[in-house]
């Protein structure tokens, strides 16, 4: 939208990307602290799951198999997030027309992580 506003801009020399933009920076989607909080909580949530501290050793089959029902729901968050962030870093990719409006790239500290998970899609992870 904004590089649709900007071609109009150039073209008729008016000031209309400039006030969506300045509305669109107070918007809660732009900032990434969101997404991050989001992150982290999943990550704690897989954590207490999959490594949980083994207090009690002797744990029935009723008690494994509610586990495994309940990391279910966990997976498919945790792989909507890893989809979420590799869909934020390709939208956040250095542009060409940069000016102070653009986005800055995001750098995912834990990338090769991301790229690591093979998520259930046809659609390929680059």
């Amino acid at each position: 939208m904004a590089k649709i506003l900007k071609k109009y801009d150039k073209r008729t020399v008016g000031l209309l990307r400039l006030p969506f933009i300045q509305k669109v920076l107070k918007q809660p989607f732009f900032t990434t602290d969101l997404v991050s909080n989001l992150v982290k909580e999943c990550e704690n949530t897989i954590d207490e799951v999959l490594f949980p501290i083994e207090e009690d050793k002797e744990e029935t089959k009723e008690q494994k198999g509610a586990i495994m029902v309940a990391t279910e729901p966990v997976k498919g968050i945790f792989r909507n997030t890893v989809a979420a962030l590799l869909t934020m870093k390709e939208i956040r990719r250095v542009s060409s027309t940069k000016d102070h409006f653009s986005l800055p790239p995001l750098n995912l500290s834990h990338g090769h992580l991301i790229h690591s998970f093979q998520l259930n899609s046809p659609i390929p992870i680059l």
